[in-house]
């Protein structure tokens, strides 16, 4: 069954222009232009094409700084402009759908309050990759599911990324920038979110912090995938899962100039003129 679900879309700012903001001449990440549009516009049309979204939180950005893509649902499309850290924002923004769904239940797949948690700064992703990647994901009960990508899937789509790269099982791996979490977990969930989106550019010392056995064995090359998914559902305390997804397009964020610079000679090769 093709479930629909909530959609948070992250889109806020920095309170102060970062190198990226600079380049771009922009005071607005999700505002950055790729090739005539918004990388939250790209997103947001994903979401759209993907036919999965009972409704869209889009947080941190004024309402008035970006149009609606055509096709999208206003009815279903709500802003929510709070400031602070990621974490906070994470956190408010699930209990904001969790109240929301207390009024109006069908924005959940029956019988779970499961939500989509995105960034804005994904703009190659596409709503076959979102369409894919949630169909893997309710193919078994878990309350959070994460995705990484394996680094010749990344490497080949987009050469000398700068990702950050996680060793297991021989294989080299990037976090993907798309999770599905079932939002009645999220308060519980503030500390170790903080600790993660403090160092999401940092995975060791994240996975330190989190857990140093595992850091240990990281460092000495023997995690196991399984061991990180055991990790994962020990120190959340609840249900988790990992996602090995071969869509580089989940995972590549644009985080810095040169990314940029990747993510508009990407979509030049690979969009149609219209």
């Amino acid at each position: 069954m093709k479930y629909k679900v909530p959609f948070i879309v992250l889109a806020g700012s920095p309170p102060t222009r970062d190198q990226l903001m600079e380049y771009a001449n922009t005071d607005y990440k999700a505002l950055i232009d790729i090739n005539g549009k918004p990388m939250l516009t790209r997103v947001l049309e994903a979401i759209r094409d993907s036919n999965r979204a009972s409704y869209i939180l889009i947080v941190g950005l004024p309402k008035d700084k970006i149009e609606l893509p055509e096709g999208i649902d206003a009815n279903i499309v709500e802003f929510y402009e709070i400031e602070g850290k990621q974490v906070d924002k994470i956190i408010n923004s699930c209990k904001y759908i969790y109240d929301l769904g207390q009024k109006n239940p069908d924005i959940f797949p029956k019988g779970s309050y499961h939500t989509v948690i995105t960034t804005s700064d994904i703009p190659a992703l596409t709503g076959r990759t979102i369409d894919d990647y949630l169909d893997r994901c309710f193919e078994t009960d878990h309350a959070f599911y994460y995705c990484v990508v394996e680094k010749e899937h990344m490497e080949r789509e987009f050469p000398n990324s700068g990702r950050s790269w996680i060793k297991m099982d021989g294989n080299k791996y990037c976090g993907a920038d798309l999770a599905l979490f079932d939002v009645t977990y999220a308060e519980q969930s503030y500390d170790l979110l903080k600790v993660i989106t403090e160092n999401r550019k940092s995975f060791t010392k994240a996975l330190f912090k989190a857990s140093p056995i595992t850091f240990f064995k990281y460092v000495l090359k023997i995690a196991k995938m399984k061991d990180v998914e055991r990790l994962m559902t020990k120190i959340f305390g609840f249900p988790s899962k990992l996602i090995i997804d071969e869509d580089a397009r989940i995972a590549f964020d644009v985080d810095k100039p040169y990314q940029l610079d990747l993510m508009r000679s990407y979509i030049s090769l690979h969009e149609t003129p219209k």
